[in-house]
């Protein structure tokens, strides 16, 4: 099993920032839930031979009933989450170890359901290159980068040296299971900053613009206005109404 391609979703976040309305994964965008974009990018990508969705389980199995068979077919998976995303990252990585056993050591991307946008080859691009390193996507920063202190500018660092990160990220199991043993730093932001604390290289490939992170209830607008202005080919079907 080491020549596959993990894909492990967290899906567990609240959602806050989107009004509580549940789990943030699960709710609808343009009538279908968040974590199916991700799911059909995943099976459009050609790359993903397998899924583990980190979520509630009953939620997300109610969820994957509903989901096209080429994303049903990838998800091996449901693990319970965590109390923080690097919990439920690791409760994923569990579920990739009990499935392969002890001795695989594939390739694991790690993608957040709250990024519905990234494309297939996004998914493609991040696989072949974790095959040989750990890497994350970014993309440049289009602004001016202040590094403060309360309310002063200490600092203006040049944003040529600055890229602003998303998922997926991905490196080889193993790499990935010593990083978070390892780690003893508190609540990371991502999976890459555990690889990097290990003193081992993270390679950087292109991200895409649309790939951001819907948080606030005018990021899940501007997503669900371009799902229904058409979107991309490989996305689930729009429901009209609602």
């Amino acid at each position: 099993m080491s020549g596959e391609t993990w894909l492990v979703v967290p899906a567990y976040g609240r959602g806050e920032r989107l009004g509580g309305r549940g789990p943030k994964a699960f709710l609808p965008l343009a009538g279908q839930p968040l974590v199916a974009y991700c799911l059909a990018a995943a099976a459009a990508s050609g790359a993903v031979t397998a899924v583990v969705v980190v979520a509630d389980p009953e939620a997300a199995r109610a969820t994957l009933a509903a989901c096209p068979p080429a994303s049903r077919r990838l998800v091996r998976a449901v693990a319970e989450g965590g109390a923080t995303r690097r919990d439920s990252v690791r409760a994923g990585l569990l579920a990739v170890r009990a499935a392969v056993g002890g001795d695989a050591d594939p390739v694991v991307l790690v993608h957040d359901a709250a990024r519905p946008l990234a494309p297939p080859d996004l998914f493609a691009r991040v696989a072949a290159a974790a095959a040989g390193g750990a890497v994350v996507c970014a993309r440049p920063s289009p602004d001016t980068v202040k590094r403060v202190a309360g309310e002063r500018v200490m600092e203006t660092p040049p944003r040529d040296e600055l890229v602003l990160a998303q998922t997926p990220q991905g490196a080889r199991l193993s790499l990935l299971e010593r990083a978070h043993a390892q780690w003893t730093g508190g609540e990371a932001s991502d999976d890459a900053q555990l690889i990097e604390a290990l003193g081992e290289p993270v390679r950087v490939v292109d991200g895409t613009p649309f790939n951001f992170k819907v948080t606030t209830t005018e990021d899940f607008a501007l997503a669900e206005a371009w799902v229904r202005a058409g979107g991309a080919p490989w996305m689930p079907a729009a429901r009209p109404g609602a």
